[in-house]
């Protein structure tokens, strides 16, 4: 105390630190109870024991204890309120109930706009009162926004909207083909590519096996089906199949046939896509020549007729 002469706060609590004893010490000297009961300039509150300080035969404790009265200042307990709600006010008796006063001790709820519009939920709290900032004083009401279809946010008013997930019951894509349970914040993406397979009849006669594309493809190239033709130039009345893919050139067809010539010769092991007609047959002519003889010539130069016999000459 005899250190604070000279100073003073705006708001000051005074512990006299006297309890039951027969005297009070310094506190019955005048010039010391003048600098503690002077230092405060808006409120000054003094915790003691009124009975011990009457009791001590000071005069001037007395005094003060009649003014107390008359001015209704004095009690048995301190009465606190809170910053927020000034009306909500309790007594504190013990230290024990002063500790159990937590952030304020108000019950109320806090009540302040946040800037979302909702009020604040949580207990009546001191700590950034004005701001409301931090992680924990976020807004946990239920979201007020909609999406552009009209579906309510389920998330909280703090937490970002992001994509509506309400599932649509169907979304009719670009290309015409429905799309089912589509989500709604998604239906943009959905309708520009809805997933199912094309189908199209392409130039080749098959169909389009490819995820539906809309016009954004012909169906003239490059089609992975197995070949339905035969190969090029096959003269087979069933047809020998072409083993490439549909969209590739079919290869000549080589496979060895036998087949009757021009000559009347069987012409066995020649590629079938070749012309009987033009093949020139391998075989002796082996016909019956004017002298009786055998020709000998190969038949196919015997084409325009036989030469005369090669024994003979005739």
């Amino acid at each position: 105390m005899d250190n604070y002469q000279g100073e003073e706060s705006r708001i000051i609590l005074l512990s006299l630190v006297r309890g039951g004893g027969d005297g009070i010490g310094f506190l019955s000297e005048s010039n010391r109870l003048c600098v503690a009961l002077s230092r405060a300039r808006e409120g000054l509150y003094i915790v003691g024991n009124m009975g011990t300080l009457t009791g001590a035969k000071s005069d001037l404790w007395r005094r003060l204890q009649q003014e107390m009265v008359k001015w209704e200042c004095l009690g048995d307990a301190l009465e606190i309120c809170c910053f927020s709600h000034p009306e909500r006010r309790r007594p504190v008796r013990t230290p024990d109930g002063l500790r159990r006063e937590v952030d304020g001790g108000c019950p109320e709820r806090c009540g302040r706009e946040l800037d979302c519009g909702h009020s604040c939920a949580l207990p009546c709290h001191f700590e950034d009162r004005g701001g409301h900032s931090g992680e924990e004083f976020r807004c946990r009401e239920s979201c007020s926004k909609r999406c552009p279809h009209g579906h309510p946010c389920p998330k909280s008013c703090s937490d970002p909207c992001g994509h509506c997930p309400v599932v649509v019951a169907e979304v009719k894509a670009a290309c015409g083909h429905p799309v089912a349970g589509v989500v709604c914040g998604l239906r943009e993406v959905a309708a520009s590519s809805c997933g199912a397979i094309c189908g199209a009849l392409m130039d080749c006669g098959h169909e389009c096996k490819l995820p539906c594309h809309g016009d954004a493809a012909p169906h003239s190239e490059r089609c992975p089906e197995a070949c339905h033709r035969s190969k090029s130039g096959c003269r087979d009345e069933v047809g020998h199949p072409c083993p490439r893919l549909c969209w590739e050139p079919c290869d000549p067809c080589a496979e060895p046939v036998e087949r009757s010539l021009s000559c009347g010769h069987e012409g066995v092991g020649m590629e079938c896509r070749v012309d009987p007609g033009l093949v020139e047959c391998s075989r002796r002519c082996n016909r019956d020549l004017p002298c009786g003889h055998k020709c000998r010539n190969y038949c196919y130069e015997c084409r325009d007729g036989c030469d005369p016999c090669y024994r003979c000459n005739r």
